[in-house]
């Protein structure tokens, strides 16, 4: 049989009426109120399909039997709903060796399937049979998302709702920032049929830029805030772009605590010192934001800072769940648009001069929708009007049928979702292979009966063929200098296959803080500027011979977390020069 199903020009034609209309025929005629024959006019169904219903013949569906009955399909599809709600929806082909497994157990044998493998007619079938399944694209989420759960979400209605009691909805705002790319991704062509791989000769790159939005429960938008990666501002950055528009700049190109409070002063206080009565802001936890200036600023200024539960932005934001899609499908568009054009042609990224007139395309064609989406995610997020059943309703819960499926199924289901591995990275240790010649893994366990010792003391032999001048004694020794950066190479090399002998406390997330963190094989201490759950931004030390200084021009670079290994004290400044002295890393110099 075909995919698809065409009915012949000229073929039979069967049961041009519904099932309910059916049955009210034949309850009009059980109640002596029609006869058949003007039941056959009235509701245009045969009159021998009606005498044969009414005897009980022919009550099987026409045509080929179903494979599974009613209640077992049934049963499939709560399955499938459950697996969905808990964060493990399976396809179709997951699906079809479900089926199969289903039918091993219970020692059946379906001849029209190949070793009991259904196929992807009977799969398609199934899915037109039970409407209330389909297939949609999934997104992904992280485990540390899915381990939100109901207990958390109704603390946090609690102290929301204290928070909104009689504020209106043009005093309760939301701020969060995006970053619009230099891709507009792939869509759909026109092109020959049975073209494997068409192309689209067009520049891209994968550069970003980051904006701050923010808007109201009753539809507001505020002009958005840019901030480019860079360390000045020129004036061609910031001219023909939206009214209202500001822009700004930083090393990492994301806002940190200055930039923040930049956006507060600037924006976000103007419009609220025109609002009266209480006015909410809904935010993030990030540190960027969570500021001592920055509370200040919202105390002085009668604004109530309220932030989002952690790992649940993807529920509680309304800017994230209703408004930045269509911003992102809008820019896709206008960045397409720009890219054919005679400057995307000539240039491969885009210029920050030509990002302000792009973001003003963009405001243009988002505004006359922006009222309707802020609502709407507003309303989703079950924060205007106040509804956590919003919020509820789009998380698992435990309440599918137990005959179906089993409790212990949804516990193993709820444990697979909310469990994190509290694994840790296995440090690599450097083999030294001579040039063509190859390596195993017996041959690459680096043995521990090296000790500290005795690479000491190859440090020690080393410095007896290195010869001094005895009267530069007051001087900079390059030579000194160089075999202290070489020990301390070899050395941290020692030690990525060794046990760490350094002591460092935890590291605590907040700006300003100390930290330990490895570089190119070696370690530096540095004051944490930004950070988010994945990366950190650091303002590095620079190594002066035994000591340590800040260096001349600001070394801010982001660093995984995976690089940072502790925290340490503040610096302790020993000289008038600007040196500073770390003892947790004097190990790195007991070593000369």
């Amino acid at each position: 049989m075909p995919r698809k199903y065409k009915r012949r020009v000229g073929s039979r034609r069967y049961a041009d009426y519904t099932a309910e209309t059916l049955q009210m025929c034949l309850a009009e005629i059980r109640s002596g109120d029609i006869s058949h024959r003007k039941a056959e006019q009235k509701y245009k169904i045969p009159r021998r399909t009606i005498l044969n219903k009414l005897k009980g013949n022919h009550c099987k569906k026409p045509g080929k039997q179903p494979i599974f009955t009613s209640q077992e399909e049934h049963q499939f599809v709560e399955c499938i709903v459950a697996l969905g709600e808990y964060g493990f929806p399976i396809n179709s082909r997951e699906l079809r060796h479900i089926i199969k497994n289903y039918l091993s157990r219970c020692g059946r044998e379906v001849k029209t399937f190949h070793d009991n493998l259904s196929g992807q007619d009977w799969t398609n079938a199934f899915i037109i049979r039970h409407p209330e399944i389909s297939i949609r694209f999934a997104e992904n989420i992280k485990r540390t998302r899915a381990a939100v759960d109901e207990p958390l979400l109704r603390s946090f209605f609690e102290n929301l709702a204290g928070e909104l009691k009689d504020v209106p909805p043009s005093n309760v705002w939301n701020f969060d920032e995006t970053n619009l790319t230099d891709d507009p991704g792939k869509k759909k062509v026109l092109v020959k049929k049975g073209t494997k791989y068409p192309e689209i000769i067009r520049n891209a790159s994968k550069t970003s830029i980051s904006i701050m939005f923010c808007g109201n429960a009753a539809g507001e938008l505020l002009p958005p805030y840019v901030v480019y990666r860079a360390h000045k501002m020129w004036t061609t950055w910031a001219e023909n772009g939206p009214k209202g528009c500001r822009y700004n700049a930083s090393s990492s190109g994301w806002f940190d605590a200055n930039i923040f409070t930049d956006w507060l002063e600037c924006q976000m206080i103007p419009r609220l010192k025109k609002i009266e009565g209480k006015k909410v802001l809904l935010c993030e936890n990030l540190s960027s934001h969570i500021t001592i200036h920055s509370l200040d600023l919202c105390r002085k200024n009668e604004i109530h800072l309220i932030c989002l539960p952690p790992n649940s932005t993807h529920l509680t934001q309304p800017l994230d769940v209703a408004f930045f899609r269509p911003l992102k499908i809008a820019w896709r568009q206008v960045l397409s648009d720009w890219k054919n054009s005679e400057e995307g042609v000539r240039n491969t990224n885009i210029q920050k001069q030509f990002f302000p007139p792009l973001l003003l395309k963009l405001m243009e064609i988002i505004t006359p929708y922006a009222e309707a989406n802020l609502k709407a995610g507003f309303r989703k997020c079950g924060i205007f009007p106040l509804n956590i059943e919003e919020v509820l309703s789009r998380i698992p819960r435990s309440t599918c049928n137990p005959d179906v499926v089993q409790s212990a199924f949804l516990e193993s289901l709820e444990a697979k979702r909310t469990a994190i591995t509290n694994t840790t990275t296995k440090r690599r240790k450097k083999i030294n292979v001579p040039a063509g010649k190859s390596v195993s893994a017996d041959e690459s366990i680096i043995t521990e009966e090296t000790s500290l010792d005795e690479l000491t003391a190859s440090f020690s032999r080393q410095d007896e063929d290195v010869v001094f001048d005895d009267n530069s004694s007051d001087d900079v020794n390059f030579e000194e200098l160089d075999k202290d950066q070489q020990i301390e190479k070899e050395f941290m090399s020692f030690i990525e296959g060794q046990k760490n002998e350094f002591h460092f406390a935890n590291v605590i997330r907040e700006v300003g803080r100390f930290v330990v963190f490895s570089y190119m094989g070696q370690l530096f201490p540095g004051e944490i500027v930004a950070f988010d759950d994945e990366k950190v931004t650091i303002n590095a030390m620079e190594k002066s011979l035994k000591m340590w200084k800040w260096p001349s021009r600001r070394d801010e670079l982001t660093y995984p977390w995976s690089d940072v290994l502790g925290g340490i004290a503040t610096p302790k400044k020993i000289s008038k020069r600007g040196t500073f002295s770390v003892p947790e890393l004097t190990p790195l110099f007991d070593l000369c």
